[in-house]
């Protein structure tokens, strides 16, 4: 993985790291894939997107996390999870509650890509969306026509 693809990761988390205080609802989606949202109020949306492919592993905690850092693994943590059988083309990502303490627990997913992607997907049907909103996959058809009407 290029130097300059790692530290792309670690800014583009940084940025919206300031905004969204919350990353939840972690979603499996077309097989091996992961999904975690991140949003200030899951009740009605979310505005950010981290995908997780060709996932390996998870060990996430259930109730998510407050200010996420995402890293790249050292070799020092990848070697600790060396029972995992981590893969020539996987990447060890390293996930974070912010905190000024030292003693944080470290989370970790083995896949080989990850995507960010920001913009707002609503949890409910509505007209008139501006650029980067779009409505949640899982909203049905039904619920969008009845809108609509």
């Amino acid at each position: 993985m290029s130097v300059e693809w790692k530290r792309s990761l670690i800014e583009s988390t940084t940025s919206w790291r300031q905004r969204i205080q919350l990353i939840s609802s972690f979603v499996p989606f077309d097989g091996d894939s992961l999904l975690l949202t991140g949003s200030f109020d899951h009740c009605f949306y979310h505005e950010l997107e981290v995908r997780f492919e060709a996932v390996s592993y998870s060990g996430l905690p259930v109730n998510g996390f407050i200010s996420p850092r995402f890293s790249i693994a050292t070799d020092a943590e990848r070697k600790l999870h060396g029972h995992l059988d981590i893969g020539v083309n996987d990447v060890l990502f390293k996930i974070q509650n912010h905190s000024e303490s030292a003693d944080v627990p470290a989370y970790f997913v083995v896949a080989e890509r990850v995507s960010i992607i920001e913009g707002t997907v609503f949890y409910y049907s509505r007209n008139h969306l501006k650029p980067g909103e779009r409505i949640a996959e899982w909203v049905t058809k039904e619920t969008r026509q009845t809108k609509a009407q």
